[in-house]
């Protein structure tokens, strides 16, 4: 049995699984759903000509890290697929990789500044 909801397919290894069972196993792998308070700083980067992963995930999950107030930055990349960064211009890489890496600077700065040491 296969259940499919927004880009997700979720196929178990019990074909006579219900569909409670094959939800409850969603729910458990689903990042948009185990965004907590302690969930880490996230840079969702993703084109919106995705064909593997559709964007409107990354925006679920933008929405789930604000709604538990959790850092994080949303780009939609306009006209590129998945992985877009194996084939990135130099421009695309300015605009939208590079900025990754200062995002998560950022975080790994205020973890070292906050170290205790003995």
């Amino acid at each position: 049995m296969n259940a499919q909801k927004s880009g997700w397919l979720l196929a178990t290894q019990d074909p006579k699984a219900s569909s409670t069972q094959i939800l409850s196993t969603l729910r458990e792998f689903s990042s948009v759903l185990n965004v907590g308070f302690n969930y880490p700083p996230t840079y969702l980067c993703y084109g919106l000509n995705d064909t593997l992963v559709p964007y409107n995930q990354s925006v679920d999950m933008a929405n789930a890290l604000k709604l538990m107030n959790r850092p994080y930055k949303l780009v939609l990349v306009p006209g590129v697929d998945h992985a877009f960064d194996w084939t990135a211009t130099a421009q695309q890489w300015q605009e939208y990789i590079l900025p990754a890496f200062e995002f998560a600077q950022q975080y790994l700065q205020r973890e070292e500044d906050n170290e205790i040491t003995i």
